[in-house]
């Protein structure tokens, strides 16, 4: 409920700041996670995941932060701690970079994974077609390339376990698109043959 939900928001702060002794703007972004997750699962009162289903919803969130947690997160760590630029300089870093790099890196995956449903709504609308997406998969890839390259330390395995799942993703959106269009033929014939039936 909107009570429970905005006692926990309201707490999470505090805990974060007194327990990682974070600074309060680094423990407010924290606790925000919360209701981040929220509005992605069930903006609007449910209705964005209503139209696309709440568990498809919530679990195309979950997978994205797992990533970002489990896959981006250590590679991202183990490259800063392991990086130097001379034998002379070591690298130092405190739990408030710490945790301001996981949870960028968590957050940007869950949002990297809302793909799919961004093409679901598109398809509604009519602005993406499966067509357009299929013309456009090769400039699709090299973008993926670059921004797995971007976001991972500068080695082949690291892009490619980024690089890997977001190209399912678009391909999964591929699908998405086409049943949408499908759909959206069929209750457009449905409704011309009705028409015709009341002629």
């Amino acid at each position: 409920t909107f009570g429970s939900e905005l006692a926990v928001v309201s707490m999470l702060p505090l805990f974060f700041l007194d327990t990682f002794a974070v600074s309060p703007v680094l423990a407010g972004m924290l606790a925000s996670g919360f209701a981040f997750m929220n509005l992605i699962s069930r903006p609007t009162g449910g209705w964005f995941s209503d139209k696309f289903g709440r568990r498809r919803s919530l679990l195309i969130t979950l997978t994205g932060l797992s990533v970002g947690y489990f896959i981006m997160s250590p590679l991202a760590v183990w490259f800063l701690s392991s990086y130097t630029i001379s034998p002379s300089i070591s690298n130092e870093f405190d739990i408030t970079s710490y945790v301001s790099t996981i949870t960028a890196l968590v957050f940007g995956s869950g949002l990297l994974f809302q793909l799919p449903v961004v093409v679901y709504f598109l398809s509604k609308i009519g602005i993406v077609t499966p067509g357009l997406m299929r013309q456009y998969r090769k400039h699709a890839l090299v973008g993926i390339l670059i921004l797995g390259a971007i976001i991972t330390p500068p080695d082949p395995l690291s892009q490619s376990l980024i690089s890997l799942p977001l190209y399912l993703l678009y391909e999964i959106s591929i699908l998405i698109s086409a049943m949408v269009v499908k759909q959206r033929r069929k209750e457009e014939e449905a409704e011309l043959q009705a028409d015709q039936e009341q002629v």
